[in-house]
């Protein structure tokens, strides 16, 4: 236990430096290549897992090497545009090093993209703090972002935060991390299908290029779900096309615990515990993941 509250101190004593550092410097010293600015207001971030990469299918190992590379070019024109329309991040609850590794394993050619935007693990930087609460990882990971632009001169304007990922919890970590800072922020949020298939990844990413634009540039707050538009079996391979996706409205994020709390009543006395289940099955996705992909090396 002393061990665990050494590190915390030490990781707060290490945010008080990450808040006033460059956006641009990386742990190793070095400088990131720009990618958008931070005094155009508008800050994206991507999820990994499901999101950029199709972590589920790809571990399956049924995709063909022609479905890989078609993603992996999705994958960097959507990430180009991206850092056109502003800052852009990857924040996963991968470890430190996941998102480089298992690029390199399946998409080798998004990794030059990925050295010019910053890449933050939330489970690397918060796990010991929150124990068993991705959740957590990402709510903190999130704050402290925006904190850190705020710090960085930012105070006088409002920041456009867009979130893509396809977690529900994603979602209203988003919103939960911009409560303290009142009214500074503008949440926008996209939601990705859960497990998608390689198909349909690409799809929905299609679709993310073709909105993304006016996804920034609105001037109100935006709660959306990438939605399928129904195919006959015949013509799945259209999952990839941009028309066969739709950008709905989706829920309130906003609204304290919704997602927690409509999953899991209160009234249930063992509703902690399903929730504290719940947590533990999204780091294990990632754990599988990355145990499935280490056979595979």
């Amino acid at each position: 236990m002393g061990d665990g509250m050494s590190k915390a101190m030490e990781m707060s004593r290490d945010d008080d430096a990450f808040l006033n550092e460059s956006p641009r410097s990386d742990s190793s010293g070095g400088s990131r290549p720009t990618n958008g600015s931070p005094a155009n207001g508008t800050l994206i971030i991507f999820d990994w897992d499901d999101t950029l990469l199709c972590s589920t299918a790809a571990t399956g190992g049924n995709l063909t090497s022609d479905q890989l590379s078609q993603l992996e070019q999705t994958v960097t024109a959507t990430l180009r545009l991206s850092m056109s329309l502003g800052e852009t991040m990857i924040v996963t609850n991968g470890n430190a090093t996941w998102v480089q590794d298992s690029s390199r394993r399946f998409l080798p050619g998004v990794v030059p993209t990925l050295k010019e935007i910053e890449v933050i693990s939330a489970r690397a930087s918060y796990e010991i703090m929150y124990p068993g609460d991705p959740f957590a990882w990402k709510r903190q990971a999130f704050q402290r972002l925006l904190q850190r632009r705020l710090n960085q001169g930012n105070s006088g304007k409002i920041t456009n935060l867009i979130v893509l990922g396809d977690s529900p919890a994603e979602m209203e970590a988003a919103h939960q991390a911009t409560k303290v800072l009142g009214d500074s922020v503008m949440v926008k949020t996209v939601k990705f299908r859960e497990v998608p298939t390689v198909h349909q990844l690409i799809g929905q990413l299609n679709k993310t290029q073709h909105e993304l634009r006016s996804i920034v540039t609105a001037k109100k707050p935006i709660s959306k779900s990438l939605e399928a538009r129904k195919l006959s079996s015949n013509l799945t391979h259209m999952a990839t096309w941009t028309s066969s996706w739709r950008l709905a409205e989706a829920k309130d994020w906003s609204k304290s615990g919704r997602f927690v709390d409509s999953t899991y009543p209160s009234d249930e006395e063992d509703a902690k515990a399903e929730v504290s289940t719940w947590m533990f099955a999204i780091g294990d996705k990632i754990t599988f993941v990355a145990k499935s992909m280490a056979l595979k090396f």
